[in-house]
């Protein structure tokens, strides 16, 4: 293939990815967002027994 053709495919893809890479928020939920990143919820019990019996399995595998 050409470079021009080479070029032509790149350019089409990373405009096709681009929009599914970025998401959009109002303000509002910006802050909500942020907030939500720096003060987590304390995982729920049964996800905290998912994670112990992951934990377990992987180190049985071992």
């Amino acid at each position: 293939m050409t470079d021009f053709v080479v070029d032509a495919m790149q350019d089409t893809t990373q405009c096709a990815i681009k929009p599914a890479e970025v998401v959009g928020l109002s303000v509002a939920n910006q802050a909500c967002f942020a907030l939500a990143l720096l003060s987590p919820l304390e995982p729920l019990i049964p996800l905290k027994r998912v994670v112990e019996c992951q934990c377990k399995l992987r180190l049985d595998a071992e």
